[in-house]
């Protein structure tokens, strides 16, 4: 099909079959390295990745063959491949040339679209439905032997006031699940904060009981397994996967929004599981009643779950999360180390949840060729200049957020209203203009309904000085700022 000759054009496939030579090196000796350097890449990605992350984004990408002097990697579904694209390109790029002696670039591509030159040269890679199918000896091996620091599992997560709830119950479910009085739960809150870490913790605590017949699966993974087996006509594999266990976990619900039969498929898991006495765990990004493109069916069985809200984390939680990570990479590279210092750069520049302080950290690591230099403030800024620029906090943003936490509308709290209520959230929104921007006094009063500047320096040191002593208003003010959070990281 191709000539051996041709100059234009280089092949060779994972098998080893190459198809012309390549510089001072035969096509076979290329061929080794591909599979071999692809090897090497995923074992570094599988120890410094959340296990979440991996299986969900990395696991299932193929390298196929080198191809005009690129490292041809495929993605199975257009959703992996715009996830890979935008978030872990960069990352493979960085870490195959690392490790590659030709230092080829990686050309990614989606198999459901890719050119014909690939499609019809090389076989399917997924010959059958891997997703269904268990982990080979080699990957099982593979992934006891990460270090547990770096591991999904309830050791390794910081837990607070903002995921305690979830946490309590993730924890109950592995020492007695018929206890919990729910059949079905869901967990949500923003990206980042912990969710599918709480899933893989269940799943790792109960995979060693026999006794119990357990069943983690993504949205995507799910979406998956249906498409291709309502186009196959038979769906039998993943019913026989889901419906027949004990304990489902189902990770990313708001990813089959809008998917009217997967959706159904769903409804029906679900309640064949909980009519059966199991039990079902969800993950969502937002709350099931805010959630659009849920069928009918598939709402009605949420409002019958038990809904638990995981909030953006505290100061002191996302000091801890970075202080660990960074621990757990000194254990595979004791060279990386982070001191006080950068761990705390690190919480006030980086503004988004626990997953991007994570990954702030790994982007020092890999910035230090992976562990092998000590990182000190000056590389550490360039990264962060380079990836993390937080949108500037507003006078906006504040009363947004003050308007959320204490349930009003913007004209209570800019209005002459002086209920205690708007008198004290309009101070609190005073202060934290003046702290969070450093706007004047006169440029605060006007921001607050035209008021005059004594009134806001009066909400400042009355707040300023009730601060320390009162732990409602602390809590409230860190409430303020969590959202806030969440505005920046939003926006950015």
């Amino acid at each position: 099909m191709y000539d051996r000759g041709s100059k234009s054009k280089t092949y060779t496939s994972p098998d080893g079959a190459s198809f012309q030579e390549m510089g001072q090196q035969t096509g076979e000796e290329v061929a080794k390295q591909g599979p071999e350097v692809w090897q090497l890449v995923r074992q570094t990605l599988r120890a410094q990745m959340d296990a979440g992350e991996y299986d969900k984004w990395i696991k299932g990408l193929r390298f196929i063959a080198d191809y005009n002097g690129s490292a041809v990697i495929v993605a199975r579904t257009q959703f992996m491949f715009d996830r890979v694209h935008t978030d872990y390109k960069r990352y493979l790029q960085k870490i195959w040339k690392r490790f590659d002696p030709l230092e080829r670039a990686i050309r990614l591509e989606c198999w459901e679209s890719a050119p014909a030159e690939i499609t019809d040269f090389f076989d399917y890679p997924w010959p059958c439905d891997t997703s269904l199918a268990p982990a080979s000896e080699d990957e099982a091996a593979a992934k006891t032997s990460l270090n547990p620091a770096l591991q999904m599992r309830f050791e390794t997560l910081v837990t607070g006031p903002s995921n305690a709830v979830a946490y309590k119950v993730a924890r109950s479910i592995v020492t007695d699940a018929e206890a919990v009085p729910a059949s079905v739960i869901v967990i949500n809150g923003t990206q980042g904060v912990g969710k599918t870490h709480l899933l893989k913790s269940i799943e790792a605590s109960l995979e060693a009981r026999t006794k119990i017949k357990l069943a983690y699966i993504s949205a995507e993974e799910f979406l998956v397994a249906y498409v291709e087996g309502a186009q196959n006509g038979d769906t039998r594999a993943l019913k026989a996967r889901v419906r027949n266990a004990d304990i489902v976990l189902f990770d990313d619900l708001q990813n089959i929004a809008g998917k009217k039969g997967t959706n159904a498929e769903l409804t029906g898991t679900i309640r064949t599981v909980s009519e059966g006495g199991g039990l079902v765990v969800l993950t969502a990004d937002r709350a099931p009643s805010q959630m659009q493109g849920l069928s009918s069916g598939l709402m009605t069985v949420m409002k019958g779950a038990a809904c638990i809200q995981i909030d953006l984390p505290d100061d002191e939680m996302r000091y801890q999360i970075v202080a660990e990570r960074a621990r757990a990479l000194t254990e595979v590279s004791p060279r990386f180390v982070l001191d006080t210092m950068m761990c705390r750069e690190i919480v006030q520049r980086v503004q988004g949840p626990g997953r991007d302080l994570c990954g702030a950290v790994l982007s020092l690591y890999t910035e230090t060729g992976l562990g092998e230099t000590t990182p000190d403030m000056e590389t550490l800024d360039r990264v962060l200049s380079r990836q993390y620029k937080p949108v500037p906090i507003t006078a906006d943003m504040i009363k947004r957020a003050i308007c959320q936490v204490f349930d009003m509308t913007r004209s209570d709290l800019e209005g002459a209203r002086k209920f205690e209520r708007f008198v004290h959230a309009r101070q609190m929104g005073m202060y934290l203009l003046r702290e969070l921007t450093g706007k004047s006094f006169p440029q605060i009063g006007q921001y607050f309904g035209k008021r005059h500047h004594t009134t806001a320096l009066y909400a400042w040191r009355k707040i300023h000085k009730a601060l320390p002593q009162n732990a409602r208003l602390a809590a409230e003010i860190t409430h303020v700022r969590q959202i806030l959070r969440q505005f920046q990281a939003g926006s950015a």
